[in-house]
């Protein structure tokens, strides 16, 4: 689908447990990215939690990035730094109390049990579930209205563009019947 590289990995049980199993999140910053690297529109939304262990320290890979990801649903990474090209900050807030992981691997265990309908949609709604456990929502509220609108007219664009190849390849073979026929 053209893209960007990326190395996160779809979620499974075992990644819930392990994200779990953090002790809390001292911050999260909501970006946006294009789809692929030929595009403008800022469709990606990506959450990123800062990894707070006991000792306050952040520890070994200490961000974790999360996603949606229509085709392979919830997508997560631990990573040193954030490096998503051409993404652009949203919000960022720093807790004043660490927030607890098991919130996010709560959530996380219901968007594995419970797949969403449409999955371009989930593009917002997830990072927005997420961001609302981290109390966030009233600041972004708007910023996720606007981008489900966004979604809804690209996936709008993609399709029309699908049935534009569509009738251009029957055109072509209707076409190829006729010289056959003749």
């Amino acid at each position: 689908t053209g893209r960007s590289a990326k190395r996160v990995v779809a979620l499974t049980g075992a990644a819930v447990r392990d994200i779990g199993n953090i002790w809390g999140f001292h911050s999260v910053t909501l970006y946006t990215a294009p789809l692929s690297d030929d595009d403008e529109k800022q469709l990606r939304q990506i959450v990123v939690l800062e990894v707070r262990c006991v000792d306050g320290k952040s520890g070994e890979h200490p961000l974790l990035q999360l996603e949606y990801d229509p085709d392979k649903g919830v997508t997560h990474e631990r990573v040193d730094t954030f490096n998503v090209q051409m993404a652009e900050k949203v919000a960022e807030h720093q807790f004043s109390v660490p927030l607890y992981s098991h919130r996010i691997a709560d959530l996380l265990q219901q968007w594995l049990d419970t797949p969403p309908d449409d999955h371009y949609q989930a593009m917002a709604e997830f990072p927005k579930a997420v961001v609302d456990i981290c109390g966030l929502k009233e600041e972004l509220e708007e910023h996720f209205e606007e981008a489900k609108e966004k979604i809804k007219e690209w996936r709008e664009e993609e399709k029309k563009k699908e049935r534009e190849r569509q009738l251009a390849a029957l055109t072509v073979a209707a076409s190829v019947l006729m010289c056959n026929i003749q």
